[in-house]
């Protein structure tokens, strides 16, 4: 699989925003999650809903330090790791970094 187009933005205190594209030319992708500076993973989920395409777009929002499972988000420049893998057992990686006001 490929990830393309990968962002996270922090448009007000607290709140998050990660999209980015993923791709496989020959299976359909069966796992997206991402994590924050070295936290947990979580899903990062297909915009339609689920994740059974061999091209999805993933996209979350999500609120930091916002309660269990949540993901805890700093002040400051954190680093955010995307990961996808296909059904065939395939991964990829890609990151990008994340400004938070």
């Amino acid at each position: 699989p490929t990830i393309k187009e990968l962002k996270a933005m922090s448009a007000d205190r607290g709140k998050v925003r990660i999209e980015a594209q993923a791709a496989d030319g020959v299976s359909s992708l069966g796992v997206a999650e991402f994590s924050v500076s070295g936290g947990p993973w979580l899903m990062l989920p297909a915009a339609d809903g689920l994740i059974d395409a061999r091209a999805e777009k993933l996209e979350a929002d999500l609120v930091a330090n916002d309660g269990p499972g949540a993901p805890k988000i700093e002040k400051g420049r954190q680093t955010v790791l995307v990961r996808v893998e296909d059904e065939a057992g395939n991964s990829a990686t890609a990151s990008t970094f994340l400004d938070v006001r």
